[in-house]
């Protein structure tokens, strides 16, 4: 998934840049979304034992 989903480069608004915010309503489509950055982001780091960082 990272080598064909991901980006990288700091000048780009998302690490995930093509995420879907409302498909019913067709919405935010092939977008980049906070949230899809930030709970890739938390499993990243769960994964490597940081869980103290996330509320949850």
């Amino acid at each position: 998934m990272v080598d064909h989903y991901v980006i990288w480069d700091a000048s780009d608004e998302a690490i995930f840049p093509h995420g879907t915010g409302h498909w019913p309503a067709n919405k935010n489509i092939d977008v980049g979304l906070i949230y899809g950055d930030y709970y890739f982001v938390e499993a990243l780091a769960k994964l490597l034992g940081q869980t103290e960082l996330f509320g949850r």
